[in-house]
């Protein structure tokens, strides 16, 4: 039995791909990854009961199509090429040609509403392997050669700008992160040092997303604080402590927001107890580095032949330093 597929149904899932690759707003800030939209975002209107069948807008093949490639560049952008099985464009008249031709069935349009819930379930998902570009932010470095070891605590405070709170969100919606690092170059035996290096070095890198912030080592402590949770007051968003003796030592970062456009964080080296029942704080030698990056959406995907972008945030993200290690 032939099911009429409603345009309703076609309308629905434009406005749910929509809300998903289109622009955020402020009373949906969480949705929208700020980016153009092939499929007409109005839909199709008319009714198939109008007594002028002439006048009613169809659902053509090209709309299907358009409203695929945009469910495609979303869930790409989400989980990469690999894992995604793109399939071939629904195309046919058949209107002219209704004894041979292809049709849009009950099947397909079940499997585009799936595929379209799986997009908003994993809105904030990016595959940074294939979809993502890293760019420089900031960094600071404590060369011992000039400055000598050091005790205590040494901090890392900057900024990140974005040119509006559009772009903020955007950025972040779209799977965009602040990414933390940082390493000592030392080549010796001081224990200390080289409990602080093994610290750095199994943290990895840290990102901090829209929801909250992780060691992608599963190292430390993260936290569900992301950017959409930050307040005026710093937040602790993520720690890891030092390795015994020196388990009071800990590498920490906080974040706050200073204003719709403006981030402030402050990454601290925290060098603070003595080995355990020995009254001696060695110093830490070596050259500490303290390195941010960010993450933003640039990706393609190939869809039957023809190469489309996925999403690509553009939008300039700048750093300004507060407080170096030096």
């Amino acid at each position: 039995m032939t099911v009429v597929i409603e345009s309703t149904r076609f309308n629905n899932l434009v406005q749910r791909i929509v809300a998903i690759l289109g622009n955020s707003t402020n009373t949906l800030p969480t949705t929208g990854y700020g980016e153009s939209i092939n499929v007409d975002p109005f839909g199709v209107t008319g009714s198939r009961n109008q007594s002028d069948l002439s006048n009613v807008d169809k659902i053509d093949d090209s709309q299907f199509r358009n409203l695929y490639i945009d469910l495609v560049r979303c869930r790409v952008h989400q989980v990469g090429a690999a894992a995604f099985s793109v399939d071939p464009f629904v195309v046919g008249d058949y209107e002219t040609n209704q004894s041979s031709t292809d049709k849009v069935q009950e099947s397909y349009i079940q499997g585009l509403e799936t595929l379209m819930s799986n997009i908003e379930s994993d809105k904030f998902d990016i595959d940074i392997a294939t979809q993502a570009t890293i760019e420089p932010l900031t960094s600071s470095s404590r060369a011992q050669s000039l400055l000598g070891p050091w005790n205590g605590t040494l901090s890392h405070i900057f900024t990140v700008n974005f040119n509006s709170i559009e772009d903020r969100r955007h950025f972040f919606n779209s799977g965009g992160e602040i990414r933390f690092s940082a390493d000592i170059d030392y080549n010796f035996s001081q224990d200390k040092t080289l409990k602080w290096q093994t610290l750095l070095n199994n943290i990895g890198v840290v990102s901090f997303k829209a929801n909250n912030t992780l060691s992608n080592a599963g190292s430390g402590s993260g936290s569900n604080t992301g950017n959409y949770q930050l307040t005026s007051s710093y937040r602790l968003i993520y720690r890891n402590t030092g390795l015994n003796p020196y388990s009071g030592n800990a590498y920490e970062i906080y974040a706050l927001q200073n204003s719709s456009t403006q981030l402030q964080f402050r990454i601290y080296f925290a060098d603070s107890d003595p080995e355990t029942g020995d009254a001696i704080d060695e110093d830490v030698f070596g050259d500490l580095a303290s390195t941010v990056e960010y993450a933003r959406a640039d990706g393609t995907v190939d869809i039957n032949g023809e190469t489309f972008n996925t999403v690509v945030f553009d939008k300039s993200v700048t750093s300004t330093t507060i407080s170096s290690l030096a």
